[in-house]
């Protein structure tokens, strides 16, 4: 073999290009997987971005209203569950009512199947009962049982290749007035009223006072017991 005093073996050259392009193929993968965790954390924010604004929604009473009063719905009993349609929702991303169309409103309807953006789409949305006991109140001559609606937004982040990945589920529970023997849900209480809160401490609201005035008194009498104590003797 002939070797030149002045650089490297034809064979020392080989084996430095084989060292760093196994190198270069390991940081690569790394680089890769990286890159990978680092767009699931930016979806994950975004969809935790989306369940917050989904909150903001059913938490306001108006649009509570609007959407599970207006749309007729009944709340299900025991553990059974019912898949809801939340509608006019404010637009978030490319979303729309149907699975995969684009939304031509500010606007989209929130159901199973809807594609919120390119990154995520709804898997499911329910409603179920809360699980609270009712109470039974009264309103413009009707009788109402006080419950707790649970919904649950289930949501998949998209991974490529026509893949999906499901993310932990997001619950929702509002307060509502159900028609008593119907269950059907006739107001969202998710910002308590005065008249709502003497109902639930037994007492009703006093017009004159704006304040909450017992149904009935109680008194108790008794008397005080004096105790002391002393040094035992020896």
């Amino acid at each position: 073999m002939v070797r030149n005093k002045s650089g490297m073996t034809l064979v020392e050259i080989l084996v430095a290009v084989g060292i760093f392009g196994l190198l270069a193929a390991v940081f690569a993968g790394s680089f890769v997987e990286v890159f990978k965790a680092q767009k699931m954390v930016e979806k994950k924010d975004r969809a935790n971005d989306f369940s917050s604004a989904l909150g903001r929604f059913l938490y306001k009473e108006s649009t509570c209203q609007a959407t599970l009063v207006n749309n007729r719905i009944k709340l299900p009993k025991g553990s059974a569950t019912k898949s809801i349609t939340l509608k006019n929702f404010p637009g978030f991303g490319s979303g729309a009512s149907k699975p995969g169309a684009a939304s031509k409103s500010n606007t989209m309807d929130v159901q199973k199947g809807t594609v919120i953006d390119e990154t995520m789409r709804v898997k499911d949305l329910t409603i179920q009962d809360g699980g609270m006991a009712p109470a039974r109140v009264r309103s413009d001559n009707k009788e109402y049982d006080r419950l707790v609606a649970k919904i649950k937004l289930r949501l998949e982040l998209f991974q490529g290749n026509k893949n999906w990945q499901e993310i932990a589920p997001r619950f929702y529970e509002i307060p509502v007035y159900v028609l008593a023997g119907t269950r059907l849900i006739q107001r969202c209480a998710v910002e308590m009223q005065m008249t709502d809160a003497c109902q639930i401490l037994g007492s009703k609201l006093d017009p004159k006072t704006g304040k909450c005035q017992p149904q009935s008194q109680c008194i108790m009498q008794g008397a005080f017991i004096r105790s002391s104590c002393r040094p035992n003797s020896k």
